[in-house]
């Protein structure tokens, strides 16, 4: 009896099909072709380039998150100021838009040397809410040096360089173009003082000056326990990362458990031993020869203790010049990656031991960038 059996490729804007028919001994192909759709792309009119319309939904789902996030924590602050009479209420419109109009830049200025008044200092706070500068998520402190980061090493240069405590009166000595002509930094950085970029830091640094100069004068108002409330849950708070803990696979050897993170130690050993048992060095007719146990063991320990080991390295290590060939070694790759996280830790405790020992035969610690002198 013969049996007909469709067989389907699944692309992301094609679907290849072959139908078949065939019996133990013989077989048929009865039909196949690819059907090609338009895939779902909004494209440019002129240029044809296309971008996915989930892309565009995400990104104006992205901004419509971040602008109600202001919006609430905007509104968070209002509630806070106008029961501290430091922000006139909005239903009452002549006088909000009266105090709406007062210089945010010049108050942010005056408020580092003098006493404001408290509708002053409310639209100072006002002000450092609506524009809080940049903060990243990362974990890390490493941030890839790009657009933002440049921008805001520049910004920090000129405020240095003109002797600005805060950004807020670096922004001010522009406005009111007292900086021009004494620096030059280019035309175009003087343009406008929007035009910037700037970090989440310069401003929680400017809300800590601002609040212990006026907090000499309404030390009953602004209070401590006020200062981080506005500080923490309102003014800087930033949402927290969601845990991605969900996400996390079960393991392919052991699947009632989660995969284990990479740092840790029993994975770089797993993955090491795994590196190990896949090498092998090709003879002279290209065939792929297992190393010795010593030789192994000899890979391993000198592995273990490196973040990566190049090739080259390897063959000297146990005894084979450079025109052997590994069978990982194809393509560009050049390095083994060894134990990585067991590397940084034996260099952590050697710094540490070296520091602690150089700092008590010399009396200050060697290591870094620059000398520091211990008391």
């Amino acid at each position: 009896m013969m049996e007909k059996i469709l067989g389907l490729d699944l692309g992301v804007a094609s679907i290849g099909w072959s139908l078949i028919e065939y019996d133990k001994k013989n077989g048929e192909i009865l039909g196949n072709g690819v059907r090609i759709f338009d895939q779902n792309l909004k494209r440019d009119q002129e240029s044809q380039k296309g971008e996915s319309k989930n892309k565009l939904r995400g990104t104006q789902r992205r901004t419509r998150r971040l602008r109600d996030r202001r919006r609430r924590r905007k509104k968070a602050l209002y509630y806070i100021l106008r029961d501290l009479d430091m922000i006139p209420d909005k239903n009452q419109k002549d006088k909000w838009n009266i105090w709406a109009q007062i210089d945010p830049y010049k108050i942010r200025t005056k408020g580092l040397y003098e006493k404001l008044t408290q509708k002053e200092f409310g639209r100072a706070l006002y002000h450092l809410d609506q524009r809080r500068g940049y903060k990243s998520n990362r974990k890390s402190g490493n941030e890839k040096k790009g657009v933002v980061q440049s921008g805001i090493s520049e910004v920090r240069k000129a405020m240095d360089k003109t002797e600005s405590k805060t950004l807020g009166e670096f922004l001010f000595k522009i406005q009111d173009n007292h900086l021009k002509d004494k620096y030059k930094f280019g035309e175009e950085f003087w343009r406008r003082i929007r035009n910037k970029y700037t970090h989440r830091d310069m401003y929680q640094e400017e809300f800590d000056l601002l609040w212990k100069k006026q907090a000499e004068f309404y030390h009953d108002i602004l209070t401590p326990e006020l200062k981080n409330k506005l500080e923490e849950d309102v003014i800087f708070y930033q949402r927290p990362i969601g845990s991605q803990a969900e996400n996390v696979g079960h393991c392919s050897l052991e699947n009632d458990k989660k995969r284990i993170p990479k740092a840790r130690l029993i994975f770089q050993e797993f993955r090491l031993i795994k590196t190990l048992n896949n090498l092998t060095v090709a003879d002279e007719n290209g065939q792929g020869l297992p190393f010795s146990d010593e030789q192994k063991e000899l890979i391993y320990n000198y592995l273990n203790k490196r973040e990566t080991v190049s090739f080259n390295a390897l063959k000297s290590l146990i005894g084979y010049n450079k025109n052997a060939v590994f069978n990982l070694e194809i393509g560009e790759k050049e390095n083994l990656t060894g134990n990585k996280t067991n590397a940084k830790l034996t260099n952590a405790v050697f710094k540490s031991l070296m520091q602690q020992r150089l700092r008590g035969v010399l009396g200050f610690a060697v290591w870094g960038k620059g000398t520091q002198i211990f008391e």
